[in-house]
């Protein structure tokens, strides 16, 4: 069975509308099936796989179209809006310890004879990753938009 599709089936089951905390502290479990309703937020440093279904999210000034294997980090307190467009929506979401992540960051995890490419980390505010198949997601090779300041 695909793993995209197991997620989503879970979060599907044991979410309600709109959030849903989990017994996981920082772990959120997204449903939303109302293509009327406009979203307003506040996102705060946050990393969101979309599971199911498409929302339009407008993140900086910027228009993302998020569909399934699409995540979403967000390393800034920003201002969003978003709009289901096909439903039902899915999505988990993990908040970000940024003190804990920036010490994960200093510390060399690059393998030895790792190609520069492959060393680079996005740190502006927003990184879409759209991953075509579950097991490129990894490599995050296929980042999309990154917003900087």
């Amino acid at each position: 069975m695909d793993h995209l599709y197991e997620l989503r089936a879970l979060v599907e089951r044991h979410g309600q509308e709109g959030p849903t905390e989990t017994a996981v502290g920082g772990l959120t479990l997204y449903v939303e099936t109302d293509l009327s309703v406009v979203t307003y937020v506040v996102h705060q440093p946050v990393l969101a796989l979309i599971l199911g279904g498409a929302k339009r999210t407008v993140l900086g000034g910027r228009i993302f179209d998020i569909v399934p294997g699409d995540y979403v980090a967000v390393s800034v307190d920003l201002p969003a809006t978003g709009q289901v467009t096909q439903a039902p929506y899915s999505a988990v979401t993990l908040d970000l310890d940024l003190g804990m992540l920036a010490s994960l960051i200093a510390e060399p995890m690059t393998p030895q004879g790792a190609p520069p490419a492959w060393r680079s980390t996005t740190l502006g505010p927003i990184c879409l990753m759209r991953c075509g198949d579950w097991s490129g997601c990894s490599t995050g090779r296929r980042t999309l938009q990154s917003l900087r300041p």
